[in-house]
């Protein structure tokens, strides 16, 4: 074909004759006129007849020609594999112009044709294209500019365009401006910036304890939209031990106030109280569950609520191993007289009142069944056959002191002698 019927060929017509030329090994394609046979049996490789020598594909000389002999897979810096943006017309491509692939008026980077904005495909530098909507004009719905650059003017742009907008056509372009300092319809207050300030919430509404939005700056630490007082948020305040609130399942009490032997203590803990019987008995009282059970049959006959243990030991059992050791509230007499704080202050060294009180808040005097260190503790193995027997000796204690011997005064009283229990609110 002559070079002048080429030229006059269409553009993809020339592709597809390039493509008749075309082979990957660098080598013409064999067939008539060619002279050459292939011996798949030869192990000296194909023969031409045709003109120049036949190189070794073992020898490339790499000069970036790709010569008779050599290939793709034996000599590929002479013959490298066609590839979009090596500035070569290869088959399937439209265009290639190299290194300027992917640029306005240049190839696309796939080789598929020439970028122009307005073809409805984003190439290259393109941020949109619409195709034959693209328009620098104002529309009411979003669509690309004309040179394929961003978004032309639209309603919801966050630019409100007087001429054709206001706040009933695009209400969120021409709405008020929250953050520019200025307050207009519709805006409690404008802090100036995006942010929180003392005077103003971010969104330029009114701070309000109950809105969900916590301010801090405004002194919010927290705000869970509700005015309930008991759970962990109180007026858009964390809730603590003093705020006057009770919060439910922490506290059992807040009464705003620093004092621990009232009626709730400083931790927000209700105190606890103590008796001692105003019946006597002997050692045998059916074990430690049986002198539990006379405290229990005390307290409900005055109406004390609550859960009542005996201030007593034997070898296994103690308060100390069966008291609530953690208690950081009042232990008071029926009488409302507090005689120690915490479990701390009941094992110490001395109590802040005698602990003579029986059920009904009358006075008694004479000794306790304890066998029990002030520490609560077991203070020996003499203990009336562990409660269930009138023989042997045991210790008791004196209520009318302040001092250790209110638990543990006089060891060998004789289990068949009558004494009184000490009995403690203890859940």
């Amino acid at each position: 074909m002559s070079s002048s019927t080429l030229s006059r060929l269409p553009a993809l017509a020339l592709v597809a004759v390039a493509a008749c030329f075309y082979s990957p090994t660098g080598v013409a394609p064999t067939g008539e006129g060619t002279g050459s046979t292939d011996d798949p049996t030869s192990t000296t490789g194909p023969t031409s007849t045709g003109a120049g020598p036949t190189e070794d594909p073992a020898e490339c000389d790499e000069d970036g020609a790709c010569e008779p002999g050599e290939d793709l897979e034996n000599c590929p810096a002479d013959c490298p594999a066609p590839a979009c943006g090596d500035g070569e017309l290869d088959p399937g491509e439209l265009c290639d112009d190299g290194p300027d692939n992917g640029s306005y008026g240049a190839c696309a980077l796939d080789c598929a044709g020439q970028l122009v904005c307005g073809d409805g495909h984003v190439d290259g530098p393109e941020v949109c294209d619409d195709g034959p909507v693209n328009s620098d004009e104002y529309a009411a719905t979003e669509h690309c500019d004309a040179d394929c650059s961003g978004p032309a003017p639209h309603c919801g742009d966050d630019v409100c365009t007087a001429d054709v907008e206001d706040a009933n056509v695009c209400a969120d372009d021409c709405a008020p401006l929250c953050g520019n300092a200025a307050v207009e319809p519709g805006e409690d207050c404008d802090p100036g910036t995006a942010e929180d300030d003392a005077d103003c919430d971010a969104d330029c509404s009114a701070i309000s304890c109950g809105d969900t939005h916590v301010n801090a700056i405004a002194g919010e630490a927290c705000d869970d939209g509700n005015r309930v007082d008991t759970d962990e948020c109180v007026a858009c305040q964390l809730a603590a031990c003093g705020d006057g609130h009770v919060q439910a399942g922490v506290e059992q009490c807040d009464d705003a106030n620093a004092e621990d032997l009232d009626a709730c203590s400083t931790g927000c803990v209700l105190p606890r109280q103590m008796f001692v019987t105003s019946i006597k008995y002997t050692g045998d009282l059916d074990g430690i569950a049986g002198a539990d059970s006379k405290c229990q049959f005390f307290a409900i006959q005055v109406g004390l609520e609550g859960t009542y243990r005996a201030w007593l030991s034997d070898n296994t059992l103690s308060p100390g191993t069966r008291f609530d050791t953690t208690f950081t509230g009042a232990y008071k007499r029926v009488d409302g007289v507090p005689i120690a704080l915490g479990w701390a202050g009941l094992t110490g060294s001395e109590l802040l009142a005698p602990p003579n009180r029986d059920e009904q808040g009358k006075l008694q005097v004479g000794d306790v069944w304890t066998n029990t260190l002030m520490g609560g503790m077991s203070a020996s193995n003499n203990h009336c056959g562990s409660w269930n027997s009138t023989v042997g000796t045991s210790s008791v204690g004196k209520p009318e002191s302040t001092l250790p011997i209110w638990s543990y005064d006089l060891g060998g009283v004789a289990c068949n002698a009558t004494q009184r229990l000490y009995c403690f609110e203890n859940p």
